[in-house]
């Protein structure tokens, strides 16, 4: 097996296995994976993932760049809605002018995001590469 298959397809198991690492911190709840952030998204993330797989282990490359962009744009699109929910609640705990007491400030504090967020962009910004860089061209010239 040569370097540029290893490549893709260690990129695209990280991404399956990326889905059931932890993305996000939540008091009283822990951890969560990014299948417990949404059923819908994580599901979809692992066929993606696994059609990774596939298309990797297959030698066809060219679909890396499809598989591994929707892939990008999945994550990008559940990060960022991630954060604009948690920058609400700090919002909202300003706009109630409750006390803001050190239990209630640590609770906010505590809600974030973690290391598995980096695997998931890794993984699919390393599946992009693999298609664009190892497509071949469909005429080649002569």
């Amino acid at each position: 097996m040569n370097g540029q298959r290893w490549l893709t397809i260690s990129s695209a198991s990280l991404l399956c296995l990326g889905v059931f690492l932890p993305v996000a911190a939540e008091p009283f709840v822990g951890t969560s994976s990014f299948f417990q952030l949404g059923w819908f998204s994580g599901l979809a993330l692992l066929v993606l993932g696994v059609m990774s797989l596939r298309y990797a282990w297959s030698g066809q490359y060219r679909l890396l760049q499809y598989t591994g962009g929707t892939s990008f744009l999945l994550v990008l699109v559940k990060f960022l809605m991630y954060s604009a929910r948690v920058s609400d609640l700090d919002e909202a705990l300003v706009k109630a002018q409750l006390p803001r007491t050190v239990p209630a400030e640590l609770i906010v504090k505590s809600i974030g995001a973690q290391w598995g967020w980096f695997p998931l962009f890794g993984a699919a910004l390393l599946l992009i590469i693999a298609g664009f860089a190892l497509a071949r061209p469909s005429n080649p010239a002569v």
